[in-house]
């Protein structure tokens, strides 16, 4: 297929995401892209449907990944998430070994929106490894992820 712009994977993660909260999940999805720039494997966030708090769209992606491609293979590969991975998640994309990871929504806005996060955000958790890791936001914000994540903050009962 070869790279395409940012904004193709992430407009992907915002239509799994929109899937994910007619599911009753959370509105939250990303996609693993192969170094030739195919998308390789999609993920909805999980945590509802699966009663498993831990079923982050990220987490579920790594533990799938892993089964399918070696260290060296997801070394080269970019996961594009909607949301900025929490700490959990991006511990499992290090421990994994993927390379890089690209969010078209920051956890700080989430914060202003919805208070209470961990404020570990994913940049601080790359810089701090010691193996070769990339967090890259993407800025501006994309409006269809930060408008997602306020219809979830609604459908909460929240805002």
């Amino acid at each position: 297929m070869g790279w395409r712009e940012d904004d193709y994977y992430f407009e992907r993660t915002e239509a799994l995401a929109r899937e994910a909260m007619k599911a009753g999940d959370d509105g939250f999805a990303c996609v693993l892209v192969g170094p030739e720039g195919d998308i390789l494997m999609e993920q909805k966030n999980e945590a509802g449907t699966q009663k498993d708090p831990t079923a982050h769209d990220v987490m579920a992606l790594v533990r799938r990944a892993v089964h399918e491609y070696s260290p060296g293979q997801l070394q080269e590969c970019t996961v594009y998430a909607l949301m900025e991975p929490c700490v959990m998640c991006m511990g499992a994309l290090f421990w994994a070994k993927i390379g890089r990871v690209k969010y078209a929504m920051s956890e700080e806005s989430m914060n202003r929106m919805l208070p209470g996060g961990l404020e570990i955000h994913s940049a601080e958790f790359a810089d701090r490894c010691p193996a070769p890791m990339e967090s890259l936001p993407r800025i501006p914000e994309r409006p269809e992820a930060v408008e997602i994540v306020k219809e979830w903050i609604q459908s909460l009962g929240i805002g």
